[in-house]
């Protein structure tokens, strides 16, 4: 995914960038139909973006 408004080889923040994508995360979660017992698709969206904020300096 590209943003055209940035500035050429700056990165956005990953805070932001996980921000603006857990509305889509939940949406897809909510449409793939396959629910886990006692978990709502908006527990699940927040567990994998506080999950990739604990874990983000692995993949730097």
């Amino acid at each position: 995914m590209t943003d055209g408004c940035l500035r050429p080889g700056f990165r956005e923040p990953l805070e932001q960038r996980l921000t603006r994508v857990l509305p889509r995360l939940v949406a897809h979660l909510a449409l793939r139909g396959r629910r886990v017992p006692g978990l709502e698709p908006e527990d699940l969206a927040q567990e994998v973006v506080a999950r990739a904020l604990r874990y983000r300096s692995s993949f730097d």
